[in-house]
């Protein structure tokens, strides 16, 4: 069961308004409670942002301000101007989970190693990792994001520590197949992202996995004997 969810899945990044059965969330945040940790120490935190108010704005908030791209570079100064930017809809589902890593002093910051909280951050890892395949397992889909300011997200949402990394969760509203271009990307199924009817850049598509000529994030995926070698 578990690899035929995981040859099928994708990153979804479009999503439908279906709301998502109470019960099928609960069954994914107990898949993430139960996740293993390192050293048992679980110091972090599962935040989910369902479309209330506020998680709605602090959704938008991630969308708009703190996740954007560009030329390979996360939301730069003065380009404001430019539709050339690429957004990240995975914190636009239904259901955001954000992993919080709780610490009262953080020494990191976005362009240097993390190396003072490893074990924190594979346990965050394992759990998302957990949470994702049980929302494919009851036939939702799914989207990992870790592109955003760590420091900047903790803020907003009021935290210590560091927000480590975002899961989307919900049923998608159509899959891509017509090809857009983007200066740096080429040819790729996507769509363009508007905002008051301003064009403020693109994203990928709903692209599904087994199509590696469309799937942009499948393209460099080595052969399985390139990655598994036996000692």
């Amino acid at each position: 069961m578990l690899k035929d969810l995981l040859e099928k899945r994708f990153t979804a990044k479009h999503w439908s308004n279906n709301p998502i059965d109470k019960e099928k969330l609960d069954y994914v945040l107990d898949c993430a409670y139960l996740s293993p940790s390192k050293r048992s120490s679980y110091d972090y935190e599962i935040l989910v942002l369902d479309n209330n108010p506020k998680a709605k704005e602090i959704k938008d908030w991630i969308y708009w301000e703190n996740s954007w791209c560009y030329k390979g570079e996360r939301a730069p100064e003065g380009v404001d101007g430019t539709p050339d930017r690429r957004y990240n809809g995975q914190c636009q589902a239904p259901i955001v989970l954000i992993w919080q890593g709780i610490m009262e002093k953080v020494s990191y910051s976005r362009y240097t190693p993390r190396i003072d909280e490893p074990d924190l951050c594979r346990d965050m890892a394992v759990s998302a990792s957990i949470a994702m395949m049980a929302a494919e397992e009851v036939g939702l889909h799914t989207g990992i994001q870790s592109c955003f300011e760590e420091v900047a997200l903790t803020n907003k949402l009021g935290k210590k520590g560091f927000s480590y990394l975002i899961l989307g969760i919900g049923d998608i509203d159509k899959y891509d197949s017509e090809s857009i271009i983007s200066p740096d990307k080429g040819h790729f199924p996507g769509r363009f992202i508007y905002k008051d009817g301003k064009h403020m850049g693109f994203d990928f598509g709903n692209n599904e996995a087994y199509d590696k000529e469309v799937s942009i994030s499948r393209k460099g995926k080595k052969t399985k004997e390139d990655i598994i070698k036996f000692i």
